[in-house]
Order: structure tokens, then C-alpha cells, then sequence
């Protein structure tokens, strides 16, 4: 088929797929899209439709991908990610006449079907916990910047660090474990290093744990590390990362359901994804000057006027444990 592909007029039968562009470093099975890509499944599979997932190392294979599948007519929809401003897909799947589906900042409005995700807010929680432990001199390691996602969480992180009258610094890694160790020697051999660092993913976090044992910095007595999107890596890293976590099981369960009304409907379907918490574990303390370094007042509530939500690590086994019991249909 040519571009005159169009889905079915239900979702029963139907088949999305699902791209996903190795980055530079990274792993190919990276946790968060792997979780994504099973509650997908789930739901897809639970109403007759299939997922089909391709790994590629590059955005142009991406496209390429996309025009096999429409020309033969191998799909019906397909789910899009790491957008950025102007994204050229939007155009090129719509010339196709293919289908999509979005995962993208909540900030990022328009005439398409997307779950959306507040990154803003996860931000400020991050820096809010941070804050609160008594850290002054705050870092993130950032993703890489074209994406809206990386743009909207470095936007609020400077708004809060500047709201709460810190000193912050950015450094910009492509996830890699090695981009993460590399970002985190950077900024600890600058003039005003910081006691505490949030890194965008978890790899890039582990890579920081890295370059801390490298420096023979104590973590965290002497610097607390962050990790955005939690794993068992962050779970099994000696020692345990703290990090934000969501139940990214559930978004892919979301994005399901939200692929299936928009086969089996018209018009953009937009749904919002659950936030995140803060998992305490073994890589957030207080710092080592936290004694001079008092609580500043206007850190007692984030911009929403509402406290950050942040669970221990055996608050977190207690929920998964909940999560994982099988109920009466036999799926997890």
C-alpha cells in the first residue's frame, strides 16, 4: 500500500508498531522502553491486535522502516517518541497516510493523538527533594538537547534552582553510561562542584557513580546522585540509586488503550501518564555543609503548593509486590 493506508475501522486485528532508535552508548534493551513496550503488548494482545517493535541505530533507518510498513501495508498505526520541535515525522507519517501515536511532554499541544507526560513537574519534585535534604550547589546531566522532553526539564530546573536562590550548572550526555561518567568528572573538577547531581536517565547516573569511586568522592556523604527513570540497575548499583520512578508498566498500558480508541474512533485521542516519586535509597543524603547551609525559606513547597511525594525503597518492594500478584485472569 501507498499512502492512501488507512487503519482499520476498529482496533480488533489491527497491527502498531513501534520503532525504536538505539542511542549513541545505550543498550539496546533499554529498561523504560522495554517496560513501555510489555504493558503495549498486553493490551493489544488482549483485544486482538499485535505489536511489531523494530531496533535501529538511526533516525534515517527510522523513516525507512515506516515507508516499508506503509507501502505494505504491514501496519496500522504506529507509536512515535523522543520528539522534538518541528518533528519532520509528523509531516512524512501524515504524506504516508499512517497513523500515530505520540509519547511527548504535556507542554507539547496539537491536533494528535499523544499521551502526555508532565516533565516539568517531575523536575521541580527532583529539585524539591534535593532542596530539602539542605543542598545548595545542585547539577543535572541532561539528555540530548533537540529532544522536547530534555528542553522542558532543563527550562524548569533553572526556574527552580534560580526560585530557590542556588547555585546549578547543566551538562548535556547522549544517555550513555560513558557520557554520564564523562558529564560527572566535568562538573566535579569545576570551580564550584556540586553536592548533589540529577541525571536525566539511569545509565547516565551509574556512570556518575563511576566517576565519584574514580575521584574518591563518598556517595553520598560527600555527593548525592539522582537517577531519572528507575531500574533494577539502579536498584542492583552498589550503592543503590535513589531515583524517580514510575509505574512505566502502566504507560504502556495507557498508551494501549488510548491506541485502541483512536483505531476504533475519530479524532485525536490525548491522555495524561501517572507522575513520578522519588524512591530513597542509597546515593541522596544530606550534604557535607548542610549545618551552614539552612533550609531557604521559600523551600518549603514546590510551585504547586504541594510537597514532593517520596517513598523508602521497601515503601517501592511493597507497591511492586502489589503490582506483580496475579489477579483472576492470570496476567501480572
Amino acid at each position: 500500500m501507498t499512502g492512501d493506508h488507512h487503519g482499520p475501522d476498529t482496533a480488533a486485528g489491527s497491527r502498531i508498531g513501534f520503532v525504536f532508535v538505539s542511542h549513541v552508548g545505550a543498550p539496546r534493551s533499554e529498561a523504560f522502553f522495554n517496560q513501555i513496550i510489555a504493558g503495549l503488548d498486553d493490551v493489544l494482545a488482549g483485544s486482538g491486535s499485535e505489536l511489531v517493535v523494530r531496533v535501529v541505530d538511526e533516525a534515517e533507518e527510522e523513516l525507512a522502516v515506516y515507508r516499508h510498513w506503509s507501502q505494505a501495508g504491514l501496519v496500522d498505526a504506529v507509536v512515535i517518541k523522543d520528539l522534538q520541535a518541528n518533528d519532520p515525522r509528523f509531516d512524512q507519517l501524515a504524506d504516508m497516510g499512517l497513523p500515530f501515536m505520540a509519547l511527548t511532554d504535556v507542554t507539547h499541544s496539537g491536533p494528535f493523538s499523544a499521551v502526555r507526560f508532565d516533565n516539568g513537574q517531575a523536575m521541580r519534585d527532583a529539585v524539591q527533594f534535593l532542596l530539602r535534604l539542605g543542598h545548595r550547589r545542585l547539577a543535572r546531566v541532561a539528555g540530548p538537547e533537540s529532544l522536547i522532553h530534555t528542553q522542558r526539564r532543563t527550562e524548569v530546573f533553572w526556574q527552580a534552582v534560580t526560585e530557590a536562590g542556588v547555585s546549578a550548572a547543566v551538562q548535556v550526555g547522549d544517555y550513555s553510561r560513558a557520557s554520564g561518567e564523562a558529564a560527572t568528572m566535568d562538573l566535579l573538577r569545576s570551580e564550584h562542584s556540586p553536592t548533589a547531581i540529577i541525571y536525566d536517565n539511569d545509565l547516565m547516573a551509574l556512570g556518575g557513580l563511576e566517576a565519584a569511586d574514580a575521584l574518591g568522592l563518598e556517595v553520598p556523604g560527600e555527593l548525592s546522585l539522582l537517577a531519572w527513570d528507575d531500574s533494577v540497575q539502579c536498584q542492583l548499583a552498589v550503592p543503590a540509586l535513589s531515583a524517580l520512578s514510575h509505574d512505566v508498566h502502566q504507560m504502556g498500558v495507557q498508551l494501549g488503550h488510548a491506541l485502541v480508541e483512536q483505531l476504533s474512533g475519530d479524532g485525536p485521542i490525548s491522555a495524561i501518564a501517572s507522575g513520578l516519586v522519588v524512591v530513597e535509597r542509597q546515593t541522596t543524603a544530606a550534604p557535607p555543609d548542610s549545618a551552614e547551609s539552612p533550609l531557604h525559606p521559600r523551600l518549603h513547597q514546590d510551585g504547586s503548593g504541594n510537597d514532593p511525594t517520596v517513598v523508602t525503597e521497601a515503601d517501592r518492594a511493597e507497591t511492586v509486590a502489589r503490582q506483580t500478584t496475579p489477579n483472576t485472569d492470570g496476567r501480572p
